[in-house]
């Protein structure tokens, strides 16, 4: 019923706002700015949740079992899924945050295929006492420059 109002009165009617025109022909007039949706967009829809992978490599997710790739036990990882429609594939994406965590990963021998896709490898050292208060000191100093 709602679709059917939309489609033949509303859109059909002229409106002040947009110059007398219906909602029809002012989307109609730009229409080629429109542009189509990306390829992936099925993919970039996909509700986001963190979950926690079991010792048997299972997690749960919406009353299923789902089981995660060899080197995921005790890992929380991210998981991707269609809320609409879980026979489509789920997919997990391990956030590593912290050196200690992504070193210990990279260690062991199973995960070869996340370790082929780190792109960026570098070590920052910590801060020294001296190299700190100065860091301090200037966030302090622009924070103060930046207030009106």
């Amino acid at each position: 019923m709602w679709w059917s109002w939309l489609e033949a009165e509303y859109h059909q009617t002229s409106h002040r706002g947009i110059g007398g025109q219906t909602p029809l022909d002012r989307f109609l007039e730009d229409n080629a700015l429109i542009r189509p949706a990306p390829d992936n967009l099925d993919d970039m829809m996909r509700m986001q949740v963190s979950r926690k992978v079991n010792r048997d490599r299972t997690l749960r997710l919406r009353s299923r079992v789902f089981e995660a790739p060899d080197g995921y036990a005790g890992e929380t990882v991210e998981v991707l899924f269609d809320p609409f429609d879980l026979t489509r594939p789920v997919h997990l994406a391990l956030l590593l945050s912290g050196q200690t965590a992504l070193r210990s990963i990279l260690r062991r021998a199973v995960p070869e295929a996340l370790n082929q896709r780190v792109t960026v490898r570098y070590n920052l050292d910590g801060f020294d006492r001296q190299t700190t208060e100065q860091y301090i000191e200037h966030v302090r100093a622009a924070t103060q420059e930046n207030k009106p």
